[in-house]
């Protein structure tokens, strides 16, 4: 819910900005979107947050204290908090449940620009395919494209490749900072 929010940056807030990206997920469809201080001016939040609890009461006749949650070591104790805290920060919550999808992208370097294509599913690399005009470097840059198959997005591991040469340095510096954002 949306009390005071700055609506002229919201839709730079939620639209990606990978225009190349292309995926198989369910599209999104824009809805009209008002603050509700519109119509109420004076509206606070804890206001808001009293009427939604109100809500809910009515809706599930729950008659129980609100309960409040800090975190500290007794919260930590809780299993579900402590599980779902350590599961926030992991891989498969950040790319493993990521539905398929083809990024395209592009860099220019000193030596040359590359293109690269990558094809993932469930946060698994299924292709990637790195092109250039620079012929000296394209078989290297095919090798690192199959060599990316079957790594986890978000956290490929390029050590055991073996690619040595500043153009693929260069290469595989940039894939990881993509594959970070």
């Amino acid at each position: 819910m949306l009390i005071s929010t700055r609506l002229d940056t919201l839709g730079d807030v939620l639209h990606p900005t990978k225009d190349s990206m292309v995926t198989r997920g369910v599209a999104s469809i824009r809805s009209p979107v008002r603050n509700l201080n519109e119509f109420q001016p004076h509206l606070l939040h804890d206001e808001f947050v009293h009427e939604v609890v109100q809500a809910f009461r009515d809706e599930y006749d729950v008659h129980e204290p609100v309960q409040s949650v800090t975190y500290d070591a007794d919260t930590m104790n809780i299993d579900e908090i402590r599980h779902g805290m350590a599961e926030l920060p992991s891989w498969n919550w950040a790319f493993g449940q990521t539905p398929e999808f083809t990024y395209k992208i592009g860099r220019k370097f000193p030596w040359g620009d590359v293109t690269a294509e990558i094809h993932s599913r469930h946060g698994i690399i299924l292709s990637c395919k790195l092109t250039t005009e620079e012929s000296t470097v394209q078989s290297s840059l095919e090798e690192l494209g199959k060599a990316l198959r079957d790594q986890k997005y978000g956290s490929i591991d390029c050590g055991p490749l073996n690619m040595k040469g500043q153009p693929m340095t260069d290469v595989i510096e940039w894939l990881v900072e993509e594959m970070s954002t």
